[in-house]
């Protein structure tokens, strides 16, 4: 259990502080597959937890990632300094 806390705490950390969902979804997959091999039928509900984040965090990343694709594809449009606009920003 104390791995499962680390490792949910680095994940949430890397997803929420530092903006890092590549390592958040490492850390949930390597925690999921620690808890995938283990026989212990009381780590039920963590293994459903885990799961649950990973596709969660699978699923939010590839959004951000496409939407990175489509602001990339779209520069020409816009010029962003510090998150703001100067032109017409893409839609």
């Amino acid at each position: 259990l104390v791995s499962e806390f680390l490792a949910l705490k680095g994940a949430m950390t890397a997803h929420h502080n530092e903006n890092n969902q590549i390592k958040a979804r490492h850390l949930l997959s390597d925690l999921n597959a620690e808890l995938k091999s283990s026989a212990d039928r009381a780590l039920s509900k963590e293994r459903k937890l885990v799961r649950s984040l990973l596709k969660s965090m699978s699923q939010y990343s590839d959004r951000r990632h496409n939407q990175a694709s489509v602001d990339n594809e779209n520069d020409d449009d816009a010029i962003i300094l510090n998150g703001c606009y100067y032109g017409e920003p893409a839609q």
